[in-house]
């Protein structure tokens, strides 16, 4: 099966254009989060790495 674009899910679910862009603004601020958390994740495991190591803290 091919994986859908959000456009052609939103087809599908048939969803009114003028509830798209809240829907699209949403999911963006949704994604923005995780990649911040995934940041923040990273950068919590790169300081507790060097901490190990003997690093500066």
């Amino acid at each position: 099966m091919e994986a859908m674009t959000g456009e052609q899910l939103l087809d599908e679910l048939r969803i009114p254009d003028g509830r798209r862009h809240e829907l699209w603004e949403r999911a963006e601020r949704m994604r923005l989060g995780v990649d911040h958390a995934r940041a923040v994740r990273a950068a919590l495991g790169d300081e507790r790495a060097r901490r190990t190591n003997g690093g500066p803290a």
